[in-house]
């Protein structure tokens, strides 16, 4: 009896030295059971232990939020503070010299977690801090510390111009969220904090102006370029593997000449013109026109690759 007493102590006391290890393995388990019964395929299961194992850690942290609770309302925003601070700095409007602290305090206790798995996903609609893992969109990596969907501050009439591509997730990615519309919400209730994302708002919605003008700009000169022809012709040599660094430099002159060419006078033009007419060779019978002369030229100077149109 006393030796079934003590192993029955002995396995108490280990169960419970460890309960979130104890937790964890409780769900393994759950999840075996449920992969058998829904006769999963053997790629799938695989699929589902990897995600349970790499989010070991967060469903850790999550747990937590229930001592949270049991708080009192002061140490509960003071504790989200000095677990945020670290998530918070990473924003730079969000600075501890700028804001209220009481501010801060409330966006910490706003914070929602979020995993995604390799290959998924990654919104960047919300305020998004990557806790671990790895992301990336349009050709740039985004690891452990980096922000996403900062604009999330600008006014909602001028949400056209927010930068709401996606990012990809290359690795389990663990983030910290807040939403657009709670950050809003929150910063109604602090003056120091409003004029402070209201002047972050401002640069981000002049950087947003200003970069989708410059694209509207540069779309204006290729449709300018279009209209000679030249930049099909150099996309048919793209596409045909035939482009040379001669084509490339011929499409650069044709571009400046065409700058230069913009402050002639058309009174001058029209007067060469009528002089051309007046000339030899021009639409005589028996002779070449200077139309013909210049697509002959054209023809023997014409570079593989760069076409000129007929």
């Amino acid at each position: 009896m006393v030796w079934a007493w003590v192993i029955g102590s002995l396995c108490g006391i280990l169960a419970t030295m460890n309960p979130q290890a104890t937790a964890f393995q409780n769900t393994m388990d759950e999840l075996e059971y449920f992969m058998r019964e829904r006769n999963f395929a053997q790629q799938h299961r695989v699929r589902l232990r990897d995600f349970f194992r790499q989010t070991q850690d967060y469903s850790r942290l999550a747990s937590y939020n229930n001592l949270m609770v049991k708080m009192s309302v002061q140490l509960r925003g003071d504790t989200a503070l000095k677990i945020g601070m670290s998530t918070l700095q990473q924003v730079w409007y969000f600075s501890l010299d700028c804001v209220e602290k009481e501010f801060l305090a409330v966006v910490a206790l706003n914070l929602y977690g979020a995993v995604y798995e390799a290959r998924e996903v990654l919104p960047t609609v919300d305020l998004t801090v990557i806790m671990k893992g790895m992301a990336a969109r349009k050709l740039k990596l985004f690891t452990k510390g980096a922000t996403l969907g900062t604009d999330c501050v600008i006014p909602y009439e001028r949400q056209n111009l927010r930068e709401l591509d996606t990012a990809n997730c290359l690795t389990f990615v663990q983030t910290s969220q807040i939403s657009r519309q709670s950050l809003m919400t929150i910063v109604e209730h602090f003056p120091v904090a409003k004029a402070h994302v209201r002047k972050a708002a401002a640069i981000y919605t002049l950087k947003a102006a200003f970069r989708q003008y410059f694209k509207a700009y540069k779309d204006m000169e290729v449709r300018t370029m279009s209209g000679d022809g030249d930049l099909n012709s150099f996309c048919a040599g793209k596409r045909e593997g035939t482009r040379s660094f001669a084509g490339k430099s011929q499409i650069r002159q044709k571009i400046a000449q065409k700058k230069t060419h913009q402050g002639i006078n058309f009174q001058d033009i029209l007067a060469s013109v009528e002089r051309a007419k007046n000339g030899p060779g021009f639409d005589k019978p028996g002779g070449q026109s200077d139309v013909e002369a210049y697509r002959e030229k054209q023809r023997q100077l014409r570079v593989p690759g760069v076409g000129v149109e007929e």
